[in-house]
């Protein structure tokens, strides 16, 4: 209720600061400023300047328009990101309110939000359509337009967007609009009849004018196969082709629209999306060119345009995809909608078959996807409809599990082992454990996962890969058995293992589909961790945390409080040599390390050098939560099943120990 009346506020104090505003200065500027909600107060050398660039421009006119004629700015705070016809709610209402003030106008908006004052530009151009200014095609107005645009974009950006500069990148957009006013006058003269009609030379809807538009609307090129046509003319709720080419994809040569009807139906699957396709020749159309296609464009989440040049062959080909700011959407924020933009971009490219070498822009995206072949076909469907759930999981935590299992399967290397030091004198795997021992350090995992420990028959499936193996996504629904889960899990254990580390995972596999839920104290998997990297490292960060309390205790072992260690250092079994080799399906993050301090400590009290005889006993989980699940499914619907046996089947998880003896050395 508060930013409600808020923005009802903002509203009449700019509807009633306007109405003096236009008062005071209608009659004689040629520059009128509005309401501001930044604050921010002008200097009379900004207004001169302003008022001057803005009187040249209108000078620039025709006489019979130039009193009809002026340059308006409008200051406004972007409470939230609706928009209206394609404008924040708050600038279509300033529209609205020049539009009963002057009948061509040139609009600046200034917007102002959290991220700062004057963080955007807005605009909107109004200018006359009938003697000279008849001949103008649609295309034209919006080329027309977009130079104001990115003129005044370029200068505020030179300026570091600073805001107290505003009033130079308004008077390069002035000038531009200036500059285009006289190219107008020298293309539309007036015949002996009063019409205007074009120069030699000078044509409306050329390849060249058609062709700057897209480049200063910010289109990439692609090259398609396309071909010439007769007018298609698809309409549809979600796709117009308005192009005079047939394309050819995957051997097929038709209509795009026709081409990209299924995939479209399946983007709308996940968020809504429309497709519009042009061509060169089909933008001299002035009912489907220019400002007349706003509407289609800004109805969904996300627009595609498709662009078709001229002539037949393979051609260089335009394309966009623009994400709408729609009040009601699940897309909130900028980095989401760019991510999904731009994944959308790149699969449509690889359905026409474009090469994916240029498909990412690896600065606004995660270098680790740039290469398309690095992810799987479902994931970009998958990112949307996760994020959408609410289950916790977001395209972030998908980020980090692309992280996690993305990527080819070569070979690296093990992490490398610290030097700290400490020094590791001996491993060995303990048989049985010990009965003796005195406890002097511990890791744990805080919060604890007790999720991974969970298991029955009424788990919520929302969220997992066809609903429990089911119906999801799917164009018909599947049977699948209890025993087809366990297959899947089998391949995911073998997927992400290599010998010697195979068997083991599958054993694991085995022992829960035998539903042996007791702790599993496996000496296999002991003896391949002791000489891991990972675990001699966190010996060795024990080893110094140990080296550390001696030194305050005087060399005394016997610890009183024992040593905790950090909630992120425990034993992690991560990286690209783990994940392909077994260690990161088996274990992974572990929950928790006891360590013991079994006898036979010495000190040298001259060299001060120590050794000790320590037993590390560590827990993990073999069992999987939802979080889990969702995040690195997309991988492998092994993890999806293997929640679903546990979560929907009811097979109970299990404790894994890994008991390890180990002398360590140091030096106070």
């Amino acid at each position: 209720m508060e930013k409600r009346n808020q923005k009802i506020l903002i509203i009449a104090l700019f509807l009633g600061l306007n109405a003096t505003f236009f008062a005071q200065l209608n009659a004689q500027s040629c520059y009128v400023r509005l309401f501001d909600a930044s604050g921010i107060t002008p200097t009379q050398y900004q207004l001169d300047a302003l008022e001057n660039a803005a009187c040249r421009l209108r000078d620039s006119l025709p006489t019979a328009f130039q009193n009809q004629f002026k340059v308006y700015d409008f200051g406004f705070y972007l409470h939230n990101e609706n928009m209206i016809g394609g404008y924040p709610e708050m600038f279509q209402t300033a529209i609205t309110q020049v539009e009963t003030q002057s009948q061509y106008y040139l609009l600046f908006g200034k917007q102002t939000d959290p991220n700062g004052i004057y963080t955007k530009f807005w605009y909107a151009l109004k200018m006359p359509t009938t003697a000279q200014f008849s001949c103008m095609t649609a295309l034209q107005r919006e080329v027309y337009k977009k130079r104001v645009e990115v003129k005044t974009n370029e200068k505020y950006a030179a300026n570091q967007n600073a805001y107290f500069t505003y009033h130079e990148a308004e008077i390069a957009g002035i000038q531009e609009l200036t500059k285009i006013i006289s190219e107008i006058k020298d293309c539309c003269v007036a015949n002996r009849n009063g019409v205007a009609e074009r120069s030699a030379g000078c044509d409306g809807c050329s390849d060249e004018v058609a062709s700057q538009l897209f480049q200063l609307q910010g289109f990439e090129k692609v090259n398609l196969n396309i071909s010439t046509a007769a007018f298609a003319n698809i309409n549809t709720a979600k796709i117009k082709d308005y192009s005079f080419h047939k394309v050819s994809v995957g051997g097929q040569t038709d209509y795009l629209g026709e081409i990209m009807d299924s995939q479209v139906e399946e983007y709308n699957q996940w968020f809504s999306v429309n497709l519009l396709i042009t061509s060169y020749p089909s933008l001299c159309i002035d009912s489907i060119s220019g400002s007349n296609l706003d509407a289609f464009r800004n109805k969904e989440d996300f627009n595609c345009q498709i662009n078709f040049p001229s002539g037949e062959g393979l051609k260089p080909s335009d394309i966009k995809i623009t994400w709408n700011k729609k009040a009601g959407s699940w897309i909130k924020d900028a980095i989401t909608a760019n991510l999904i933009a731009s994944l959308l971009r790149c699969k449509i490219s690889r359905f026409l078959g474009v090469s994916s070498e240029d498909c990412f822009n690896v600065l606004s995206i995660p270098p680790w996807i740039a290469n398309m072949n690095d992810m799987p076909e479902f994931d970009f469907f998958y990112a949307v409809y996760v994020d959408n759930l609410n289950a916790g999981v977001s395209i972030s935590d998908l980020v980090e599990g692309y992280k996690d299992f993305g990527g080819s399967e070569t070979a690296a290397a093990p992490d490398p082992e610290i030097q700290n030091g400490i020094d590791i004198i001996s491993t060995s795997v303990a048989l049985s454990v010990p009965t003796t021992g005195t406890l002097i350090g511990r890791s744990r995992r805080n919060p604890p996962n007790v999720e991974d420990m969970q298991h029955g028959t009424n788990g919520n499936c929302i969220g997992i890969i066809n609903e429990c193996m089911t119906c999801l996504g799917a164009k018909e629904c599947i049977t699948i058995t209890e025993d087809d889960l366990k297959d899947y899990m089998r391949d995911l254990m073998t997927f992400f293992s290599k010998p010697p580390l195979e068997s083991i995972a599958v054993s694991f596999a085995e022992r829960f589909f035998n539903k042996i839920s007791s702790d599993h104290y496996s000496t296999d998997l002991s003896e391949h961790v002791r000489n891991s990297p990972n675990m001699r490292n966190y010996m060795k960060i024990f080893g110094a945390a140990l080296n550390e309390r001696l030194k305050a205790n005087g060399g005394n072992i016997y610890l009183n409080p024992i040593i905790e260690m950090p909630n992120n250092v425990r034993p992690v079994f991560g990286g690209k040599h783990n994940r392909w080799h077994g260690l990161t399906i088996l274990l992974n993050d572990t929950e928790r390390t006891d360590i013991w301090y079994m006898g036979n400590f010495n000190l040298n009290n001259d060299t001060k050098v120590w050794s000790a005889d320590l037993y590390f006993e560590v827990t993990d989980h073999f069992g999987l939560d939802k979080h889990d699940a969702i995040t690195y499914q997309g991988w492998d619907t092994g993890f999806a099943a293997w929640w679903a046996l546990q979560h929907k089947k009811d097979y109970p998880p299990f404790r894994t120990k890994i008991t390890i003896f180990a002398t360590l050395k140091g030096k106070l």
